[in-house]
């Protein structure tokens, strides 16, 4: 990598090699190297860790949909949302907008998404539990189809982890500054007889998703992804947090925001993190939740009682 201002040339180290109109004397025995953070690159994403020592660095997580092999493989990128990571992560622990943000905005709307009816059915308790990853979250729902649903664990810090019917999804919140955020979105579609092979080498084309907004600067919601961007964005885009009125639905968002401030204070104080952290190479050949609820049943017997209705 050659500077274009001064033509000072970089090799792949970072080491300074060529210092172009400067005297050999005065610069050669000078080690000029620029500081970097490790990159890997894995399941079409790279991946820069930013830790405070290089050297003790964890395994970066081999999650199911960036390593399986046994389907298709996709990468977007969402339109920069803007407002402060940390209300997008929220949004993961809040296990109630569902319910009304999708299934209830949907029927009022007459829009008919696919998923909307599974997050209609009424609510009758809700579980968090922390967890090796970070957040467990259990749902159980009554109504005409009633049902547990475990969900994927809300991952520490940044990471949304869910099943979209059939496919695989995760969601990366990952900081622009402190008032913008970029969402990367992978998501892995399995294909049972095998016809379709993905290797997490692979180089995968990648999708930029179009403004999620009407012309007049409106939010479209026509989407849970664009809902979703509505009531993280309305929040301002760093939401002051000493003026709010938690219920005891927010127990998931209580829970992760004293995880959050414990795993600040133990980085500060040099020690390593006690959640999502992954060091131990057996544990890392492939990262999956196999036994969570999958929504496709379910909404395969909505779908029926509402055709027979």
């Amino acid at each position: 990598m050659r500077c274009c201002y001064h033509g000072w040339l970089y090799d792949t180290t970072g080491q300074c090699i060529e210092f172009p109109l400067e005297p050999k004397v005065s610069r050669q025995q000078q080690d000029l190297r620029l500081k970097s953070y490790p990159l890997q690159a894995l399941g079409g994403l790279l991946f820069a860790y930013m830790g405070p020592d290089p050297q003790k660095a964890p395994l970066l997580p081999r999650w199911d949909v960036l390593v399986r092999e046994d389907g298709k493989r996709e990468v977007k990128v969402f339109p920069d949302h803007h407002c402060n990571w940390l209300q997008i992560q929220e949004n993961t622990a809040d296990s109630t907008h569902t319910f009304y943000l999708h299934g209830i905005m949907d029927r009022e709307l007459g829009l008919n998404h696919p998923f909307a009816a599974y997050y209609r059915r009424p609510i009758e308790s809700m579980e968090f539990g922390f967890c090796e990853w970070g957040l467990d979250k259990t749902i159980v729902y009554g109504g005409d189809v009633p049902e547990t649903e475990i969900r994927p664990p809300m991952i520490f810090p940044n990471i949304l982890r869910i099943p979209n019917g059939p496919v695989e999804v995760m969601h990366w919140r990952v900081p622009i500054d402190d008032e913008n955020t970029r969402i990367l979105f992978v998501a892995f579609t399995p294909v049972n007889n095998g016809s379709v092979r993905t290797p997490e080498d692979a180089v995968i084309p990648f999708e930029y998703v179009p403004v999620m907004k009407t012309p007049d600067g409106e939010y479209d919601l026509q989407s849970f992804f664009s809902q979703d961007q509505m009531a993280q964005e309305t929040q301002g885009v760093i939401y002051d947090r000493s003026n709010e009125n938690l219920g005891t639905s927010d127990r998931g968002i209580v829970m992760y925001r004293r995880m959050l401030q414990e795993q600040i204070e133990r980085v500060e104080q040099g020690k390593d993190p006690t959640v999502a952290v992954v060091r131990d190479p057996a544990k890392n050949r492939m990262i999956d939740f196999p036994n969570i609820t999958s929504p496709a049943d379910a909404i395969e017997l909505i779908r029926a009682k509402e055709k027979a209705a």
